[in-house]
Formats: structure tokens, sequence, C-alpha cells
């Protein structure tokens, strides 16, 4: 009897153990659950000068086992993607050392937008709905906050869905990846690094 309760005991130490590395790399929110898929930096060229922006690319994996369903070969019609970049304050346009609060300029805002244009297309190719402008669209959208000292830059969460669109006038449907939502948060060198 000893011996197949210390057998029993062994075997739910091992599956226990096996369960928590299988969710090592993902992120939770009130959405569900989100995978890791691809943590390569994307390089661009600021100010004539190549760098490489940390960047995290996770994929949504429903708590119901549910999968969407389209006819698109390449990806399934309301699959959900997350995409996260850390810009440091000077690759924004910010001095390196804050005092106190800076706010944010529209120019400051209009650079970063453009950053991240370019960082979600090196990340995800061109092949967004026709007719999305995404800087624009993310002007819109992030709920703009201010650089405070501590903080050496910020995290931008991108969230993404493949959609299809009926184009009434041809009468074909077109399909392509669509934000739905985005935001962003102050972060220290230590935040930003853990992108990486």
């Amino acid at each position: 009897m000893y011996k197949k309760l210390v057998a029993l005991f062994m075997a739910m130490i091992m599956t226990f153990g096996a369960s928590l590395t299988a969710f090592a790399n993902t992120v939770s929110d009130e959405e569900g659950i989100w995978v890791l898929m691809n943590s390569d930096p994307v390089e661009i060229e600021i100010d004539g000068e190549k760098v490489k922006i940390p960047a995290r690319e996770y994929k949504y994996v429903d708590p119901n086992g549910t999968e969407p369903t389209g006819m698109y070969p390449e990806y399934e019609v309301g699959e959900k993607k997350l995409l996260q970049f850390a810009l440091t304050n000077q690759q924004m346009g910010l001095p390196s050392t804050i005092a106190g609060t800076v706010t944010l300029t529209k120019a400051i805002k209009k650079n970063a937008t453009k950053l991240l244009e370019e960082l979600i297309t090196k990340k995800m190719g061109a092949n967004f709905i026709p007719g999305l402008a995404i800087a624009s669209t993310l002007l819109g959208i992030i709920a703009w906050v201010n650089a405070e000292a501590g903080y050496d830059g910020f995290i931008f969460s991108v969230h993404t869905e493949y959609s299809s669109i009926f184009l009434h006038k041809e009468g074909y449907y077109v399909y392509g990846w669509d934000i739905t939502k985005a935001g962003m948060k102050p972060a220290t060198k230590k935040q930003i690094d853990a992108i990486k």
C-alpha cells in the first residue's frame, strides 16, 4: 500500500511539473491566453542608423478550445495576434533622462506611430486590410500617456485580428489583418530588456 501511495504521489508531481512548463511562454489577459510565437527583434532605421527593436508576437488560444474558421488558405478568419514592441525615450525623440513629467507632443506621437507602422509591417508582412492606414489608426486608438522620471521608454501592445471585408461594388471578399486595439505603458530599462 505504501509503495502505491508513493508511486501515485510521484506521478502527480511529474504531471504538475509538466503542466507548468507548458505555460511558460504565455500571457493572460481579460480575453484569454496568448502564446508566444516569435521573439525575434525587428531591425529598422532611425536617423540613418540601423537599430534592433525588441518585439514579441503572441497568438491567441481560445480557452474553450474553439478555432476560428475561414476559406483563406494562409490564416483563419478570426485568428488573433498580439504584438509588443519596446521603444526607448531616445528612439521616440525624447531626452534620455527625464525629470518630472514630459507631455508627448503631436510630433513625438506621429514619430512613434510611424515607427510602430514600420515595426508591425516588418513583423507581420504587408497583408493588412486594403485601405487601413496603420499609423493613423494607431494615432487615434492609443491612449497616450506622459513620459515620466524613472522610465526609460514605453512598451506598445497592438492587438490584431484576421478579417474579411465584402467589397460590394466589386462583388468579392478581401482578407487581411485589422487592428482591433492598441495601448502603451511606461517601461523601465529592465522591462524593456525583458521583451528581448
